[in-house]
């Protein structure tokens, strides 16, 4: 049995691969984590420490996504503007990839958040050229712009 749980630490070289889980776990690792709702920075914890497993192995998957969306709401929730942005970032790159996930909803939180911390009218121009007919019409974007 792989062990789920794993405290995030910031590598420093390279990572032991036996202290590396694999996709089949980190699967069980999300899942368990709406079963056990503790506190957000354990929480906060147990997500990057996923975030770091895929990226040691260079997934980039819809399971990434899932990942980087569940850690992205978990720290909007806590007002954790600063890991929520991590994770909008990477979202933002996974999405222009073309993975699917939930683009819409990002791009209204992205929208919302540039405003929020006095973005550039340079860097809202580049959230806004993300704009097309179709998202136009979803109503989180269109909620966003009101």
């Amino acid at each position: 049995l792989e062990k789920l749980e794993k405290s995030y630490f910031r590598l420093t070289s390279a990572p032991d691969p036996s202290t590396v889980r694999p996709q089949p776990v980190l699967q069980a690792a999300l899942a368990r984590m709406d079963t056990l709702k503790r506190n957000y920075w354990y929480d906060n914890d147990q997500m990057k420490a996923m975030r770091q497993d895929l990226t040691v192995q260079r997934i980039r998957s819809a399971f990434t996504v899932r990942v980087y969306e569940y850690h992205a709401r978990l720290a909007l929730r806590a007002a954790d503007w600063g890991e929520f942005n991590q994770c909008q970032t990477v979202l933002g790159t996974l999405y222009d990839e073309g993975l699917p996930g939930a683009s819409h909803e990002f791009l209204a939180y992205r929208i919302l958040y540039s405003t929020f911390n006095g973005s550039t009218s340079l860097q809202m121009l580049a959230v806004l050229a993300k704009l097309n007919a179709e998202v136009m019409q979803d109503p989180a974007v269109q909620h966003a712009l009101e």
